[in-house]
């Protein structure tokens, strides 16, 4: 999911004006509740999409395969409230 989301915020890097992808993409820690979850989907360099998307993809159907889907699922969540907080 998140991998797809990056790819997704990439493509639209390109087609929102700069301000305006800054304003829903760029986290800048100024109190808005989702900010932080939307700023994984931005991104507007070539070279953290090479990396990060794939290894998103690949890295979460290989921790499903392993896992199971219960737990990785759990695992994701917990891995996003903690990156919430912090």
């Amino acid at each position: 999911m998140l991998g797809f989301g990056s790819l997704l915020g990439f493509g639209a890097n390109f087609i929102m004006e700069k301000d305006l992808y800054d304003y829903h993409f760029k986290h800048n820690a100024d109190g808005r509740a989702f900010m932080p979850f939307k700023s994984w989907f931005g991104s507007n360099n070539i070279a953290n999409i090479a990396w990060t998307a794939p290894s998103l993809i690949i890295g979460g159907m290989y921790i499903q395969k392993m896992m199971g889907t219960l737990f990785s699922t759990k695992f994701f969540v917990i891995s996003c409230v903690a990156s919430y907080f912090f």
